[in-house]
């Protein structure tokens, strides 16, 4: 009978839900960090542009 690794674990991204595979070097870290960075970028975007809406014109 031939070696049966188990499967690979995995672990939900805290911010798109995605399952990532887990991995000795932590690049799944690295990944979620990403994604993680680019949704509180997109969010910064979107209230940057509430706070420019509300400002008064002249």
């Amino acid at each position: 009978m031939p070696f049966e690794s188990p499967p690979p674990e995995a672990r939900q991204c805290n911010s798109c839900g995605d399952l990532k595979s887990l991995n000795f070097f932590a690049l799944d870290s690295n990944e979620c960090r990403r994604c993680e960075a680019l949704i509180q970028r997109e969010a910064l975007i979107a209230q940057a542009d509430q706070v420019g809406d509300q400002l008064p014109t002249s």
